[in-house]
């Protein structure tokens, strides 16, 4: 088999491994969005940039009003991580 070949074969691979990862990442944020809408009605936005900031390890600051579900959406979120 050449080094070519070889690499190919790698790249593919690599290429299916990265799939399968990003298709798991997809059906857990779907999971999770649902679960938190079961909570949280409205406030999507909120919710989106809450869990790119806990997707990529990130923190984040939650500001709002009094009764906004804040506490709720953190709450929410630690429950499902758990």
């Amino acid at each position: 088999m050449s080094t070519l070949s070889t690499a190919l074969s790698t790249a593919i691979a690599d290429s299916a491994e990265l799939k399968e990862r990003i298709d798991r990442f997809q059906e857990v944020h779907r999971a999770i969005v649902r679960e938190v809408r079961k909570v949280i009605v409205g406030q999507e936005e909120v919710v989106e940039q809450v869990l790119i900031a806990l997707f990529v390890g990130g923190h984040c600051l939650i500001t709002g009003l009094p009764g906004t579900a804040k506490t709720l959406l953190v709450r929410t979120l630690a429950q499902l991580s758990a």
